[in-house]
């Protein structure tokens, strides 16, 4: 049987849907990482990706040499954050702010939760199944190599 996975397009999660959970977290991790790195190092940025299970645990966490220290904080929690609440960080943020609905979600469990782009959850059916990280650029660039590995493995398994 064939994995087929697809960009969904809405919000509040632009995620990749598999009817089909054949491949292994681990391994779609990594495909996911690696792709990252590969696209940063051709626009020349240094990242940290994370990807975290549905239940809070990290699956991977993986830092390019020289990506700035505290990526690797800012992407567990993106990775978190979008695995937690099953919304990508991007459209976190305009609820965080003061007088939004989730204007005090940044205190929550200790800081864990943050709104910041660059946080994808990644979704197996209609299930959250994951949430992927990328910190160590800007948001935009983080959020633009997010987008890039899920269509690359989209891409793969079309």
């Amino acid at each position: 049987m064939r994995t087929m996975f697809a960009i969904a397009n809405s919000n509040p999660c632009d995620s990749i849907h598999s009817k089909d959970p054949a491949m292994p977290l681990l391994e779609l991790a990594d495909r996911l990482a690696s792709i990252i790195e590969t696209q940063a190092q051709a626009r020349r940025l240094l990242v940290t990706t994370c990807v975290i299970d549905a239940h809070g645990n990290i699956v991977l966490l993986r830092r390019m040499d020289g990506a700035i220290l505290i990526s690797l904080e800012m992407a567990q929690r993106k990775a978190y954050t979008a695995a937690a609440i099953g919304m990508d960080t991007e459209a976190i943020t305009p609820l965080d702010q003061p007088g939004g609905a989730l204007h005090t979600l940044s205190s929550v469990a200790g800081g864990r939760y943050v709104a910041l782009g660059g946080g994808v959850c990644v979704v197996s059916g209609d299930r959250p199944i994951a949430g992927l990280g990328v910190s160590g650029a800007s948001t935009q660039e983080d959020i633009s190599l997010a987008r890039a590995a899920l269509a690359g493995i989209s891409a793969e398994k079309s």
